[in-house]
């Protein structure tokens, strides 16, 4: 899966990982400074391992790229310093992170980058992440970007720094084919092993979930069932952005009141929103969008480890409906079937099957696909991604800073041109928004629908208030 995301790269869709992380320095003791930010990042990087490793080719291109550590790593290298444009707000910080969110990572490095951005508004600070997708999913990039955190502002003062990973010698072309050749045999082996399970579990069960209904009654969208959307296009190397927020204690009321979970009502809020961008800009359709939501494959042994453990399953956004509570119980229901219906497929194989994929064919057909616009000229896969990944309860600092919001961002790919993650935060839900310019316009307007939407369905949450038939 790690290498799938190196090959669909693109020049206009890079596969990157983002977290914009707002910071208050009033209450830093000694004072704020990009220079003991850094210094508390330099120093924490030394223990994650995928911040110190870059990729190196195998010969001939028999196996996937490797991780190696790399033996030239400047930490201050993948460090940049910058003020935000004039007047520092977050419609402005928003827009310097979609020109960092456009750029590819440099692959002779390790992939990661962080902008510091000084000059907002209330004398805030943000630190802006930026990995691949190649190292961490949603789950294993937070865990990863959350150990540069403190739970103290004197943490910094207590701590003391970590003696410096010595890394190998870079290895030879010699010893890369003679590793390659080594995983030949176990490889044919898990492949012969696959052929057999996969017959059993996708193929048996696509079979005996045709039109993507299950015997029980389970239902899921069918891929390239959506209806085409101006973002369902080819898309260009230029990004948009923006962040929008509710409260967490809203979403909680909302989900009590009419028996969802928080990710129905983020489902919901998500669909509220984008009906109403849709009524603004030439009307909704009189169907339901489709939208991918990734779920995590971590068992509880593997919780701590890096690179990609998800799948996703699709799900119904019912836009066509104007009522927020039927947008709800329509939400709930869709992807309650479709996450019943995906885990009985054995999806999971995936994952595995992706081992097998040859890197030059995926990535020789995604630019391929890319350069000739092919997005335009097919029912999109999907319409948009949405992601929602849970975050920390308790506050944290950095450099003595203390953590005030944290904003995900993640990648588009080609023929969708959208994509919303949705991270949690002490009270607060955060809502980002990545979108190509040229298909969504006022990109803005979604984000702070987000919001609305919550505030919306609470106060028909309160009015509903104990009846029965709410739970319909």
């Amino acid at each position: 899966m790690d290498a799938a995301f190196l090959s669909l790269e693109t020049p206009n869709t890079p596969m990157n990982v983002m977290g914009t992380f707002l910071l208050d320095p009033t209450c830093a003791g000694e004072g704020y400074s990009c220079e003991r930010v850094v210094q508390q990042i330099e120093e924490r990087l030394i223990r994650l391992a995928p911040f110190r490793q870059r990729l190196v080719s195998v010969p001939f291109g028999l196996d996937h790229p490797v991780w190696i550590e790399d033996p030239d790593l400047r930490v201050r290298d993948h460090i940049h310093r910058v003020r935000a444009p004039a007047p520092g707000s977050d419609r402005a910080l928003a827009t310097l992170v979609a020109r960092i969110a456009a750029r590819p990572l440099d692959r002779t490095r390790p992939l990661w980058e962080l902008w510091v951005v000084e000059g907002l508004g209330e004398e805030r600070v943000a630190l802006v992440f930026k990995l691949h997708h190649a190292m961490a999913d949603g789950v294993s990039a937070a865990k990863l970007l959350l150990q540069l955190f403190d739970p103290s502002p004197l943490a910094l003062a207590e701590a003391r720094a970590p003696e410096r990973a010595q890394p190998k010698p870079a290895p030879t072309r010699g010893a890369l084919l003679a590793y390659t050749l080594s995983r030949l045999p176990g490889r044919s082996a898990r492949f012969a092993r696959l052929l057999r399970d996969s017959a059993e579990s996708i193929v048996a069960g696509m079979t005996r979930s045709m039109g993507g209904e299950s015997s029980d009654g389970a239902r899921m969208p069918m891929p390239f069932s959506a209806p085409r959307m101006p973002w369902n296009a080819a898309t260009s190397a230029r990004r948009c952005a923006a962040y929008g927020n509710a409260r967490l204690a809203d979403i909680k009321v909302v989900g009590a009141a009419f028996g969802a979970t928080v990710n129905h009502v983020v489902l919901a809020a998500c669909t509220q929103t984008l009906r109403n961008y849709l009524e603004s800009h030439g009307g909704a359709p009189s169907v339901p969008l489709v939208a991918a939501v990734p779920i995590s494959l971590r068992s509880p042994y593997d919780l701590e480890t890096h690179g990609n453990r998800i799948s996703a399953f699709l799900v119904h956004l019912p836009v066509h409906l104007a009522d927020p509570v039927e947008q709800l119980f329509a939400v709930r229901d869709a992807a309650v079937s479709a996450q019943q219906l995906h885990g009985r497929l054995g999806v999971g194989a995936l994952g595995e099957w992706a081992e097998f994929a040859s890197a030059s064919l995926l990535g020789g057909a995604a630019r391929f696909y890319s350069k000739l616009a092919l997005a335009g000229r097919h029912r999109p896969l999907h319409n948009l991604v949405i992601s929602n990944v849970r975050g920390p309860g308790t506050p944290l600092y950095v450099g003595g800073a203390k953590l005030c919001a944290a904003y995900p961002l993640g990648p588009l790919m080609d023929g969708a041109g959208m994509n919303i993650t949705v991270a949690s935060y002490l009270e607060s839900v955060a809502f980002g928004i990545l979108a190509c310019p040229r298909s969504v316009p006022h990109v803005a307007d979604i984000a702070i629908g987000f919001g609305a939407a919550v505030a919306d369905l609470r106060k028909l949450a309160l009015e509903a208030g104990d009846s029965p038939s709410v739970h319909a």
